[in-house]
């Protein structure tokens, strides 16, 4: 049978020969999908400080990369300077940029950026000259300069280093190593903790994650590019094993001596929420109990160490995931807020010596980020999901998580939060540091990306950018939106990308691409639906991809989310069912070609699908899956099923290994030698259960790749992956 690797490289030849073909390969789509094919807004698009400017960068006709300078309250435009002139600020060490730099504004002038080997510069735009701020050491890890850039603190060789810009380096700790690690992200990343070292807002002051692993387990990752085979060991907690020990250390710059927060209770608790108060007087951590059933938000007095009140307990029967910390309201900083999903959706909640946790606005908003601030009027400019009308109430009619809108909210207004633009699809935005400008990102499957400033009150001043559909004259499958419901009434949103050339009489083999875990959301109103290109790219070789968000995912709130609590994998598999249904009840597909692929949490869900619906599919593509959760670590793991010991029958139930036998259809399993994430014992440990039971699968590694196969090798792993499909439901 032919493969799709084949048919890549004759769509290439026939490219090569008729120029009016606008076929793409599959590599091309794989590769090319951002760098070619989607519509990306504006690189280097921001306010300046002030927030009566904004800039973005542009290659004009000439082919001369320039920064270009706007007014926000008329939209005029200018270029400010090109990058051969800022090469010439500072031709020493800036002859080297090949691109226009990230810069991070200081001012409506001054801006720095980094440069290369570890420096950082800092530039003049109105003096035209450029300069070296600080150099850093080339390994140099988590570096994280104060808000104005006087001083810098960053990791290196696991201890804190701290330095004022021009002045002496202060080495903070001296025992860093494998097993302590100061500044960097800890509990594996989980609670939105994506680093190590927070910044007082007068820049005086910092806070850093003390991490010591010693007593976790260490797990293997074996290197094959050595002669022999090396073992990099890694400390991994498997869920109802030992966990790392957190604390939390504090240093100003006019005292840099670290001392430590050592919150009482269960070493194994979870440091979550870091924050400074605006006064750098106290220290808020969001104190997570190991079960993640018990938060205590807890102010620590900066000076003393000492516990001086818990602002409040939050408690759930499933799990609390804090994500984010407290935010304070700029010029009423006594004001703080809350995001918590205790009523069912992530809405704020607001708290200072008047409000004790005050329900700001109730409703079926599902509130995902405070984007700005604007004082004279105390309006909040918010992120959120829904559908709601401008001067409507916001109900479950007018929700919809596939959409995402910018949301007016006055404080101490009890009107409904007003829409800054209602179009139906996503909305994203960057607002000016005074409030008074909004740059809003608009996409939706009909609109590629459109760029548009508003002032606060929601005047047009100027479309910024607006992009043709870069799929615009290929010819490839199209993605359309569904709705379906689930068992219980909830709605399942779902795409489906079917052939340029669809004809509704004809019979399509079927490909099921599944994730289906928490946070995840894969079917959006956005571009092309939020479909990967290669989808598209395999549809056009004459199949239906299908796609649906189960219970369980992400961006519908706590009770949806809640479905797979200590059972997870078993309603999700229901609600998978459900797209498979709907598909065989469609005249338009083949029954007897189904096939489903996912990576990951996906892997573990092809799978079990396999297992749960023998016959349902020919065949399944898994990457990198979950066979057995006591094998997965624990923050993940333990917040959705407890541990083995306090959950032994859910363990026994979503345990794929056990199961082996069920295995009826062909299944390939694919995992990366080094994946640090779901490890490789996870997969071995199926084959091997499969081998004890007779049942056959095939397999395939990559070497020396972690959880996911990035770069160049991506090419290969797509073309394998359908391939196999290919070989088993081929459409001819």
């Amino acid at each position: 049978m032919k493969h799709l690797y084949f048919l890549a490289i004759a769509c290439l030849l026939q490219g090569s020969i008729f120029a009016q073909d606008t076929e793409i390969t599959l590599e091309e789509s794989v590769l090319n999908q951002y760098a070619k094919y989607y519509p990306l807004p504006q690189s280097g698009l921001g306010f300046l400080p002030s927030g009566n400017f904004y800039t973005y960068n542009k290659t004009d006709e000439d082919g001369k990369s320039l920064l270009m300078k706007g007014t926000s309250k008329t939209g005029s435009e200018k270029p400010w300077f090109s990058l051969d002139e800022l090469k010439s600020w500072n031709a020493g060490e800036l002859e080297k940029l090949s691109r226009m730099p990230r810069f991070n504004w200081l001012n409506d002038n001054e801006a720095v950026f980094e440069a290369r080997d570890g420096k950082y510069i800092k530039l003049n735009a109105a003096k035209r000259s450029a300069q070296v701020l600080t150099v850093l050491p080339e390994n140099a890890e988590e570096v994280l300069f104060n808000h104005d850039y006087s001083a810098v603190a960053y990791v290196f060789e696991n201890n804190l280093m701290i330095a004022k810009v021009g002045g002496e380096t202060v080495q903070i700790t001296n025992d860093g190593s494998e097993a302590i690690v100061y500044g960097k992200a800890v509990h594996r990343n989980e609670f939105g903790i994506n680093g190590g070292l927070f910044w007082s807002k007068d820049g005086q002051h910092l806070a850093f994650y003390r991490m010591d692993q010693s007593m976790v387990t260490q797990y293997p990752l074996v290197h094959i590019t050595t002669k022999p085979a090396e073992t990099e060991m890694i400390y991994y907690p498997m869920a109802g094993m030992k966990s790392h020990h957190v604390s939390l250390g504090l240093v100003n710059l006019s005292n840099p001596e670290a001392r430590y927060i050592k919150p009482e209770g269960d070493p194994e608790q979870y440091l979550t929420s870091v924050a400074w108060s605006p006064d750098a007087k106290s220290v808020f951590i969001g104190l997570l109990n190991r079960d993640q059933n018990d938060l205590n938000m807890t102010e620590y007095n900066a000076q003393t160490l000492a516990s001086e009140q818990v602002v409040f307990n939050e408690t759930s029967k499933t799990f609390v995931e804090p994500e984010q910390p407290f935010w304070f309201e700029p010029g009423n900083e006594d004001q703080k807020y809350w995001f918590s999903e205790r009523s069912g959706q992530q809405w704020l909640y607001r708290y200072s010596k008047e409000y004790d946790g005050v329900l700001l606005f109730p409703g079926m908003l599902q509130v995902q980020e405070i984007l700005g601030f604007n004082q004279s009027t105390r309006t909040l400019i918010l992120k959120g999901t829904g559908e709601v009308k401008r001067n409507g109430p916001i109900t479950d009619a007018s929700r919809n998580g596939t959409q995402t809108y910018t949301y007016l909210f006055t404080v101490g207004n009890d009107d409904t939060p007003r829409m800054l633009n209602d179009r139906i699809g996503t909305h994203s935005a960057m607002v000016s540091e005074d409030g008074n400008y909004i740059i809003e990102h608009f996409s939706s499957i009909e609109t590629p990306l459109e760029t548009t400033i508003y002032t606060l009150d929601g005047k047009k001043v100027k479309t910024i950018h607006s992009l043709e559909n870069p799929l615009n004259g290929l010819k490839i499958g199209k993605s359309e939106l569904i709705t379906l419901n689930s068992g219980n009434g909830d709605l399942l949103y779902g795409r489906i990308v079917k052939p340029s050339d669809f004809e509704p009489n004809k019979k399509y083999p079927v490909l099921v691409y599944v994730y289906g875990g928490p946070h995840a959301q894969l079917v959006t109103n956005t571009f092309n639906a939020g479909a990967s290109l290669w989808m598209n790219w395999f549809a056009e070789q004459g199949y239906i991809v299908a796609t649906i968000d189960n219970r369980g995912s992400g961006n519908r709130g706590q009770a949806f989310e809640d479905w797979i609590f200590r059972n997870a994998g078993a309603i999700e598999m229901e609600d998978q069912y459900t797209l498979v249904s709907y598909l065989k009840d469609q005249s338009w597909t083949d029954n007897s070609k189904f096939a489903v692929h996912g990576w990951s949490y996906g892997g573990y869900m092809t799978t079990n699908m396999l297992l749960s619906f023998p016959g349902e599919f020919v065949c399944g593509v898994a990457g990198g899956p979950v066979c057995n959760w006591e094998y997965y670590e624990v923050m993940y793991t333990e917040r959705y099923m407890d541990t083995p010991a306090s959950n032994p029958e859910g363990y026994k139930a979503t345990n794929l290994v056990a199961r082996a036998a069920d295995l009826k259809d062909d299944l390939m399993i694919i995992h990366g030698t080094i994946d640090d994430v779901v490890v490789w014992q996870h997969s071995q440990a199926f084959v091997q259960a499969c081998i004890d039971a007779g049942a056959q699968l095939d397999y395939f590694i990559y070497p020396e790749h972690p959880h996911n196969v990035r770069g160049k090798d991506r090419a290969h792993l797509i073309t394998k992956i359908l391939n196999y499909v290919e070989d088993h439901i081929g459409s001819n």
